[in-house]
C-alpha cells in the first residue's frame, strides 16, 4: 500500500471510530447499523467492510485501542500497590465511561475479564491450587460486576469510594 493510500485507510478508520463513538452517545449498541455508520461517515459499505466485519468489530477495535492506552498508563506510572494500580484503571474507565458501559454489556466483556486476570497475576496472587483459582474468579467477577454497576449508575460514586467498597472484600494493601 502506498503512503497516500495508507493515510486514506487510517483516515477512514478514524472517521468510522469517531462516528461510532458519537452514535454510542445517542443510542444502544444493538441499534447501531453499518448503514448508519456509513451514512454518517460519508463512506460506502465496501470501505466499512475493508476495515471491519460488523459493528462489533468496531467495538473490538476500540477495545484494542483502550487496552493499549491502559498498558501505556501502567508503564508510565506503575506502582507496586494494588490500590494505586486499580485507581489508575478506575480513573481511566471513568474518563471513558461510555465506551466501558457499552463494553461491559457486549460480547467483548470476556476480554476485560482476562485483563483483570492479568492484574491479579501481576500481584502474584497464587492461582496454582484449584481452591485459589475459584477465589480469584470470585474476586474478579465481583470486581467486574461492581464496576459495571458503577458505570450503569453513571459513576455516581467517587473512585476513592469505589476503591473502599472493593477493599472491603479484597485487600488492596
Amino acid at each position: 500500500m502506498n503512503k497516500k493510500a495508507n493515510e486514506q485507510y487510517k483516515s477512514n478508520e478514524r472517521v468510522i471510530l469517531d462516528v461510532f463513538t458519537r452514535l454510542l452517545e445517542e443510542k444502544d449498541l444493538r441499534k447501531i447499523t453499518v448503514k448508519e455508520i456509513c451514512e454518517n461517515a460519508h463512506i460506502n459499505r465496501s470501505t466499512f467492510y475493508n476495515h471491519f466485519e460488523d459493528v462489533y468489530g468496531v467495538l473490538e477495535k476500540m477495545w484494542i485501542i483502550h487496552e493499549e492506552n491502559m498498558k501505556y498508563i501502567f508503564r508510565q506510572a506503575h506502582s507496586s500497590s494494588k490500590k494505586e494500580n486499580l485507581r489508575m484503571i478506575l480513573e481511566y474507565i471513568q474518563d471513558n465511561e461510555l465506551f466501558y458501559r457499552v463494553s461491559f454489556h457486549s460480547p467483548i466483556f470476556n476480554r476485560m475479564s482476562a485483563g483483570f486476570e492479568i492484574l491479579f497475576k501481576q500481584h502474584e496472587i497464587n492461582s496454582s491450587s484449584l481452591k485459589n483459582r475459584y477465589q480469584i474468579e470470585f474476586i474478579k467477577q465481583g470486581m467486574l460486576s461492581t464496576i459495571a454497576y458503577w458505570l450503569d449508575m453513571d459513576c455516581n460514586l467517587s473512585v476513592d469510594d469505589l476503591l473502599d467498597v472493593i477493599d472491603t472484600f479484597y485487600s488492596l494493601k
